[in-house]
Order: C-alpha cells, then sequence, then structure tokens
C-alpha cells in the first residue's frame, strides 16, 4: 500500500510540476451584437448550456455586453451580460466549455 500511495504522489507532482510551468495567455475578446461567431458558439454548445439554463435563448441588443474568454487565442469560454437601468449588470451566460472547466 505504501508503494502505491508513493507513485500516486509521484505521478501527481509530476502533473503538478508540468501544469505550473506551462505558459498560459488569458485574454477577454469583447464582441459586437452583430458578431458572427458568437451565435455559432452558443449553437455549439448549446445541449450542454440548455442542461445549465434551460430557458436562455440569446437575443443581442446594443445594452448588452459580451466577452470571449480566450486561453492561448483560443476561444473557451463566454460571458454575456445586460446593462439595466441605475448602472445594474445583469449576467445572463457565464459559460466555459467543458474541457477547460476546474
Amino acid at each position: 500500500m505504501t508503494v502505491l500511495n508513493g507513485i500516486t504522489v509521484t505521478v501527481n507532482t509530476f502533473y503538478l510540476v508540468r501544469m505550473l510551468r506551462a505558459k498560459q495567455y488569458y485574454q477577454l475578446l469583447k464582441l459586437r451584437p452583430d458578431s458572427v461567431y458568437l451565435p455559432y458558439f452558443l449553437d455549439f454548445y448549446g445541449r450542454e448550456i440548455r442542461r445549465i439554463l434551460p430557458n436562455l435563448f440569446y437575443h443581442p441588443s446594443e445594452n448588452q455586453i459580451a466577452l470571449f474568454i480566450l486561453r492561448d487565442c483560443n476561444p473557451v469560454g463566454v460571458f454575456i451580460a445586460e446593462l439595466k437601468p441605475g448602472g445594474v449588470l445583469r449576467v445572463v451566460l457565464d459559460f466555459v466549455i467543458p474541457s477547460y472547466r476546474d
């Protein structure tokens, strides 16, 4: 049992060190309401999004803030919010694709 624990610790340490040494660059990319790629992204991950938010329907508008979350220049998530009167921001969607979730 001690040998198995030692192997587990060694493997976990190897992957932790590898993850910590990797350089990953994150960026937020603001989208225009008429973005062509955003509806495609939402449609592609629609089943997963509807599992979490079954009543979500995307309707672009001028009072909306939409951001792609990029990792190494690849879209891995999307954030959509609406600016309401009084400076209130209502989050509509905060979604990260399954392979990049914790």
